[in-house]
Formats: C-alpha cells, structure tokens, sequence
C-alpha cells in the first residue's frame, strides 16, 4: 500500500518539477562517454544521438563500440525505437531528417591515463571540447572476502574509482578553458549501503560518491555541474558474468530484487538528469529513500518531497536490513552451511 502511494504521488511532483526546469537541447554538442560499448554506457550513447549530440564512445572492446554505434545510426535514422519517451518538456529532439549526430569510436582502457588523455584529445580535435563527460566503465567480481584476490580488489578499485578520477582529470582542462560543462559519474545503489560478496566492488563505488560529491563543490565556481546516477542491478553482459561467480546469498537477495534492462535505467537517468537532479536513482522506493538519508550536504533534488518522505527512509532502511539478513541466513540454511563456513 504505502509502495503504491510513493509511486503515485513521485509522477505528481515531477510534473511540478518540470513546469520550472528549463527545456535542455543537445544537438551538435559533445557528449563523451566512457564504457560506451555496452550496458548502460551504450544506452546513453543512443540517447544522446538520438538528442541531436555528437557522442565519442571510450571502451576496450573496438568491436563493441561499432555496434553501438550502428544501433545509434538505426535509431538517429528512425528505423528503431529505443527508450522510454522522455517528457517534451526536459528535451528539445530533432527530427529524423534534421538530426546530424556522429559517433566517434576511440577504443581505450581508462585506467590508462596517459592512453586516455590521448584519446580525449583526438575526440576533441574531432567535435570540440566536451559538453558533458559520463563515466560508465566498471566492472564487479562479487565474491566472499575469504576467496577474493587483493588483485580483484586493486582492479575493482583501479577501473571503478581511478578510472572515473583519471577520465576527469583528462577530460577537465578542456571545460575550464571554456568555463562551462557536466559531468555525469555512474555510480551504483551500492555506493549507498552495502550487501554479502560486494565488499571490494561497494568501497570503490563508495569512493566514486565520495569524490563526485567533493568535486561538485570544487567545481560550481567553475560553471561546471557534477551529477551522480545510482543504478540497480542492470541485465547486462557484466551482469550475466558477475552471476557465474557471485556468492549464493548473494543471488537469493537479488532475486528479491527487479532487475532493468540498461534501456529502461538510461530513460530513467535522463529524466533525472534533464530535471538537473544531482542525486539519481531508478528505484523509488528501495534506493530512492536510502539515497535520500545517506544525500549528505549535496543539494536535494526537491527538498519538500524529501522531507515529505524521510520517516518512509528510515522504515524501508530497517526493512532492507532485516531481509537482507533472513535471505542471507535462508540461503545458508539451504546450503547446508554451519557458522564459521563459508
């Protein structure tokens, strides 16, 4: 019941929301995308042709790249629909025959500064200096601490956290020379609370929030905005690889869980972000009102409607906790596990 209403009620605030956001335009801009290959990275790179956007795509996979870049081209064309519609009001989008996107493709492992920082050059040789940079490269091995590697958790740390922290510091030099430019850094609903075989993939993705949230006040003065998007579970190739591995326990809180297409996330991110939202998740009510307690000093997306529906955060919070904690003893319970057995 109470789910119901929260889901009734957050469209209603949305469509006061927007009566006052300004209509946001994108055709001919700059729009660079790392982890542009695939998930969720590839989802916003069709978004943003689709906006009219000029998108340089960052991924390690050459092969990958071309195909979001051919589902672009189906898409800016008119021959594929994708996304949900977003509201006329957040978006100016160009018709079929007027839209005159490109997609550059620049294969790169972003923990490569030095790689990196070449690749960004040609990109902005190409379209210009950025408009909007978004981080999406990452990667999860979800795993018992007992059975990790400290090299699994120096790569979860090196792709998720560094490679965010280095595709800035290459990216920035060129928004302030021209004083203006956003910022989009992918994080994850696990940046706000933690679960079973996540604990590596969960501090880097803590250290993402962390810095984006540092780097938004560093960077106001500037003209340059620093939004954060917090993604649930995505079926995704990465995901269909974390499963092969992820602990049983794991899986059972999953299961408790929706799982999106990376589509559908995409189309929730944008609204988000075209609203000018600083903190974005595509969970109201799980994600949505823990991300509203754990917000910090960062600016809240509608103050009113947070404080409307912090009492409802504390209850889902102490409701996650305890069916976390019940899946986590069922599932051991199935398996046969004894205290002190992993």
């Amino acid at each position: 019941m109470i789910g119901g209403t929260v889901l009734g009620v957050y469209p209603v605030f949305d469509w006061i929301s927007d009566l006052f956001v300004e209509k946001k335009d994108y055709r001919g801009k700059h729009v660079i995308i790392t982890g542009g290959g695939t998930g969720l990275g590839q989802a916003l790179a069709v978004q943003f042709a689709s906006f009219g956007a000029n998108v340089t795509i960052i991924s390690r996979d050459f092969k990958h790249l071309q195909e979001t870049k051919e589902l672009a081209a189906d898409v800016v064309s008119g021959h594929v629909k994708y996304g949900t519609e977003l509201p006329d009001c957040l978006i100016n989008r160009p018709t079929p025959s007027e839209n005159r996107s490109e997609v550059l493709c620049l294969p790169c492992d972003v923990t490569d500064f030095e790689a990196l920082q070449k690749v960004i050059k040609e990109a902005v040789n190409h379209f210009g200096s950025p408009d909007l940079v978004i981080t999406c490269a990452g990667l999860a091995w979800p795993r018992y601490i007992t059975e990790a590697s400290l090299e699994e958790y120096e790569k979860m740390m090196n792709l998720n956290y560094f490679g965010t922290v280095k595709t800035v510091k290459a990216t920035l030099p060129y928004m302030l020379e021209k004083k203006s430019g956003q910022y989009l850094i992918v994080s994850s609903a696990f940046a706000l609370m933690g679960s079973i075989g996540y604990s590596g993939y969960c501090a880097s993705k803590y250290a993402v929030r962390g810095f984006a949230e540092s780097l938004r006040m560093e960077l106001k003065p500037h003209n340059i905005s620093v939004q954060q998007f917090f993604p649930t579970n995505m079926d995704t190739p990465s995901y269909k690889e974390e499963n092969k591995i992820k602990p049983i326990e794991a899986k059972k809180i999953d299961e408790s869980a929706a799982t999106v297409t990376a589509e559908n996330a995409s189309s929730v991110c944008l609204s988000g972000f075209l609203r000018g939202e600083m903190l974005i998740d595509n969970a109201y009510i799980e994600i949505g009102t823990i991300r509203n307690m754990a917000s910090g000093v960062m600016p809240r997306n509608n103050p009113f409607r947070e404080f409307l529906f912090l009492p409802i955060g504390f209850t889902v919070s102490a409701i996650v906790e305890e069916v976390f904690d019940e899946t986590v003893a069922e599932a051991r319970k199935e398996c046969g596990k004894q205290p002190g057995q992993i």
